[in-house]
């Protein structure tokens, strides 16, 4: 009897485990799909899953961000329908911003969170910029980034352009998580604790420079040897962003610190800003 009930106990685990495998590959799937049908829009017809997931080894995506989209591609992010069959959990998988399953896809393009739609608008300032026409984004443009394929006036295909897309949407949908999780996990959704305007401005106009920085540090040969960027790539991500770009030396990369055309703002007093 004790051995029947173990092989039983056994037999029911391996079912809920290939359910719960049937269900992830479903969902793998239906994102890749997301994926393909985005990349279309940005330039790259019909990508394979083989092509998808090799887009996410570029070198222009920082590793917790690869990791990042790879999760949300995979579903394991503990968010929305995760909480649904919890008992006494279940309000746990609802926005509390606007009373909706808060999924991945909410989180990041649907949520009426201030910091999300802030977010979006300056990497769509700087991409506009730079000369580049911004989509009409959804999950699937963020999982697809690594495809995109912008070209001139003369059908000529942009590579820093592409990876200049590929930096903006990535990071800046990495951010938009981040202070998710800051308001909701650290905060509590504690209104009177939520980043203020000027804050999430200045996150996001950090988190960029950032990023033109390390470019510019990674072009050093002598220093990172095989895994060195390319100077003129770097020169071509970033020119049309620049703050003061036309009193730059022709090759800024060595040089006094440069910026993106962002300004920072000012902080408001007080915490109720």
């Amino acid at each position: 009897g004790a051995r029947l009930s173990v092989l039983t106990q056994a037999l029911a685990y391996q079912g809920v485990k290939r359910a719960q495998k049937t269900e992830e590959r479903r969902i793998t799937h239906e994102n890749m799909n997301k994926a393909r049908v985005a990349a279309a829009t940005l330039g790259t017809e019909d990508p394979s899953d083989k092509r998808i997931w090799k887009s996410l080894v570029d070198n222009a995506f920082s590793r917790k961000v690869r990791i990042f989209i790879w999760k949300i591609i995979h579903n394991t992010y503990k968010v929305g329908d995760f909480w649904r069959h919890i008992v006494n959990l279940e309000d746990r998988g609802i926005c509390p911003i606007c009373n909706v399953e808060e999924s991945l896809e909410h989180i990041l393009i649907d949520c009426r969170a201030a910091a999300r739609g802030q977010l979006w608008n300056l990497a769509k300032w700087l991409w506009e910029k730079k000369g580049g026409e911004w989509p009409a984004l959804d999950i699937g443009h963020i999982l697809a980034c690594g495809l995109a394929a912008p070209t001139n006036e003369n059908n000529q295909r942009q590579c820093g352009g592409a990876r200049l897309f590929l930096i903006l949407v990535s990071e800046t949908a990495y951010l938009i998580w981040r202070l998710r999780c800051e308001r909701h996990i650290k905060f509590e959704d504690n209104q009177a604790k939520w980043h203020s305007k000027a804050e999430i401005h200045n996150r996001w106009l950090m988190m960029i420079n950032n990023r033109l920085a390390l470019d510019r540090l990674m072009t050093n040969r002598l220093k990172y040897g095989r895994r060195a960027l390319d100077p003129k790539m770097v020169l071509r991500t970033w020119g049309g962003t620049l703050k003061n770009e036309a009193n730059l030396l022709g090759d800024w990369i060595i040089g006094p610190e440069v910026l993106v055309d962002i300004s920072a703002k000012r902080r408001p007093r007080g915490r109720n800003r």
